[in-house]
């Protein structure tokens, strides 16, 4: 079965198993793995709230070990990447507005579009000392940044608060 499928095919699963680490997906006799950072460009959470067992996806088959019997697949790598061409959009200096998508100790992670999020590291939130940045701002809040760093080929982007809308998210 082995010799069917080919690495970069496209080929077409049921979800037979969801694990924390990624996806299992019957493709008719044999089982591949989609590991969870060959997902989505953006950054995922929970793999349970996203997939269902039994759901059909399309896929592409990246790596074939026939001697350990393990196929490897990709769901992002069907969309474009879209880190490889940030640098049109966005330049240092930019304000740019974007959506809290999570909050850590260090800082908060905002989405500017689909797969493309940056970091506001704690020191670039506010002034003063406010403890936690979760204080500052709400996973879902609409907020207005400006890019301090970008750096594609590392899929790093560096940002500073600017505003904070009070208002509902868009979406």
């Amino acid at each position: 079965m082995y010799e069917k499928i080919a690495v970069g095919a496209v080929v077409q699963g049921t979800v037979s198993t969801i694990t924390s680490f990624g996806i299992f997906l019957d493709l008719g006799g044999v089982e591949g793995l989609i590991h969870i950072s060959e997902v989505s460009w953006s950054r995922v959470h929970n793999l349970h709230q996203m997939y269902k067992v039994g759901q059909k996806l399309r896929v592409l088959v990246i790596h074939i070990d026939s001697k350990d019997q393990k196929i490897s697949l990709s769901i992002k790598k069907l969309a474009p990447n879209p880190w490889s061409d940030m640098a049109k959009r966005y330049q240092v200096g930019n304000r740019v507005e974007g959506l809290v998508t999570s909050i850590s100790h260090y800082g908060v992670f905002v989405r500017l579009e689909e797969g493309l999020e940056g970091l506001i590291h704690a020191s670039e939130l506010a002034d003063g000392n406010f403890v936690h940045p979760g204080n500052v701002v709400t996973v879902g809040q609409r907020v207005l940044t400006q890019v301090l760093m970008l750096s594609p080929e590392k899929q790093r982007l560096s940002l500073r608060l600017i505003r904070v809308f009070n208002e509902e998210p868009k979406n």
